[in-house]
């Protein structure tokens, strides 16, 4: 933890360093944060202020039950957390390399990172000390890991402890030849571009692909304009808006032998339940990836 993620702050990060994430977090857009907080331990307690709470990052929320949770055990073991500060941002992909592309990093033509010009930091570059999940760490963030969200649970997902032991047995259910052959995909296919060449290829390769277009439809948009804009995107890819499968319990994919994980917006979180159904996973990385 130390030389991976704290070598950037060996002097300490100081009251001022937090007031400035807290300030960034603040005129954040939801596309760049969808929720953040500033989170202060006194005495043990866990004390925390809403800086953004964008609607559709509800189960985000969950996050602060890992702090909770760790400050209730260690106040319980008879050492409790010492008093610090910090400030949270959830998005899918890292919200701190943005920050730093447009005011902390001028190019360096000497180096390149998947045919991307690489950067290096500028002289007087503010320091973002923020806690994310999401941490492009070959793109040179700063920020600081939290465990992502849905190891607690959600509000629609049961927590890690819970789901595991249900792949598990979905696993030992479908034997390897019982499996469907084919490629299967199910999520969202209007995230990102990753994801939007799924339904066509489905259409064209059904004998090899399984691809079902699950649950963000109707009920994951927070205003009309990101309606509008979903219905323009799959009016491009020929499917019509009502083309949305019911929603599947996630130990479905334990039916096929292959399974794809593709980013949405940013990483996906689901790559550990596919591993644990055991059929071969296909894994699309992301320049984002989970702690």
């Amino acid at each position: 933890l130390v030389d991976s993620y704290l070598s950037s702050y060996a002097g300490g990060v100081s009251r001022s360093d937090v007031d400035y994430a807290e300030a960034w977090a603040a005129n954040a857009s939801q596309f760049t944060a969808a929720g953040s907080w500033r989170a202060r331990v006194v005495n043990g307690s866990l004390w925390v202020r809403p800086i953004h709470f964008y609607e559709h990052w509800k189960e985000r929320a969950s996050v602060l039950r890992i702090l909770l949770l760790a400050a209730q055990q260690a106040s319980a073991l008879g050492e409790p957390l010492p008093d610090s500060e910090l400030v949270f941002a959830a998005a899918d992909s890292d919200p701190t390399v943005l920050h730093s592309r447009r005011r902390c990093h001028a190019p360096n033509t000497s180096a390149t990172l998947h045919g991307r010009r690489r950067t290096r930091p500028a002289a007087n570059c503010p320091r973002l000390p923020v806690f994310v999940h999401a941490r492009a760490s070959a793109l040179g963030s700063t920020a600081l890991p939290l465990p992502e969200y849905s190891w607690v649970g959600s509000y629609h997902s049961p927590p890690w402890c819970q789901m595991q032991p249900r792949f598990e047995r979905a696993a030992a259910a479908w034997g390897w030849e019982q499996r469907d052959a084919r490629a299967y995909f199910g999520g969202a296919c209007s995230t990102g571009i990753s994801r939007q060449s799924l339904l066509p290829l489905n259409r064209t390769h059904g004998e090899l692909l399984h691809v079902l277009d699950v649950g963000f439809g109707r009920s994951g948009f927070v205003n009309p304009h990101d309606v509008e804009r979903a219905k323009r995107s799959y009016a491009r890819l020929g499917v019509g808006w009502g083309n949305f499968s019911a929603q599947l319990p996630p130990d479905y994919a334990c039916r096929f032998q292959v399974l794809l994980s593709v980013p949405g917006f940013g990483y996906s979180n689901r790559l550990r339940q596919l591993l644990a159904c055991g059929s071969a996973v296909v894994h699309v990385q992301h320049q984002s990836h989970e702690f």
